[in-house]
């Protein structure tokens, strides 16, 4: 996955209604050879702009991807 942005460099995205979400998307950034020194755990999804999506992060979704070759 990557991150979307405007050609200003501004992200691009939207609010979804807490009544629409069905799982939290457990999303892992893409460090590449080597991962950036300022990265913790609380900032990585901030300053990251790819991410691989965990599909072991629980049995649902796992079954779920898996049925449907995602």
């Amino acid at each position: 996955m990557k991150r979307s942005t405007r050609a200003n460099g501004s992200r691009l995205g939207d609010v979804i209604p807490l009544l629409q979400a069905r799982i939290p998307a457990p999303l892992v950034p893409r460090y590449g050879v080597q991962a950036d020194p300022k990265l913790t755990s609380k900032n990585s999804l901030e300053y990251s702009t790819e991410f691989y999506l965990n599909r072991f992060f629980n049995k649902e979704l796992y079954y779920f991807m898996s049925c449907n070759n995602l």
